[in-house]
C-alpha cells in the first residue's frame, strides 16, 4: 500500500539529509496508514475502542540513499508474515523512484491493559487474509 510523505527542510540536520531517527518514524507511520486503510482502524483506535495492544518486538532498517526534501517520499507497506500472535511488515521508501530504505517490523498482539499476548483477533486476521 503507498503513502506519501512530505520531507521538509526541519526533518533534515546539517548535511542536508533526513535525521535518521526520522526514518523508522516514517515508516511506522506508513504502516499505521496501512492499518487505517486496510483493517478500518489506526493505532489509536485498535488501543483505546478495541483494547488491543501491537508493541513493535523486532524493528530492522537498511539504509540505501540519503532522504532529502527535494522530492516526496513514497512508501510502499507488505505484510510479510501473519503468526498466531503477531504480525510482520515490510515498508520501502523511495525518492525519485530510487530505493532510499527498507524496514522490517515485528508487533506482537496484546491485551492492551495487561500487555499480555493474545492472538490476533478473528476480524484482523480475515481482512490480512484478504490482503
Amino acid at each position: 500500500m503507498r503513502y506519501d510523505i512530505d520531507v521538509g527542510w526541519g526533518d533534515c540536520d546539517p548535511a542536508q539529509i533526513a535525521y535518521t531517527g526520522r526514518i523508522p518514524e516514517w515508516g511506522l507511520r506508513a504502516i499505521e496508514n496501512w492499518y487505517r486503510q486496510w483493517l478500518g482502524a489506526d493505532w489509536y483506535d485498535i488501543n483505546l475502542k478495541q483494547g488491543v495492544g501491537t508493541p513493535f518486538v523486532a524493528l530492522d532498517c537498511q539504509f540505501t540513499r540519503p532522504i532529502t526534501p527535494e522530492f516526496k517520499l513514497v512508501t510502499i507497506t507488505y505484510v510479510t508474515r501473519m503468526g498466531e500472535k503477531s504480525l510482520s511488515h515490510k515498508v520501502e521508501g523511495f525518492q525519485n523512484e530510487e530505493l532510499c530504505f527498507t524496514l522490517n517490523t515485528t508487533a506482537a498482539f496484546v491485551n492492551a491493559s495487561a500487555l499480555s499476548s493474545v492472538p490476533i483477533p478473528n476480524q484482523v486476521r480475515k481482512r490480512v487474509q484478504q490482503y
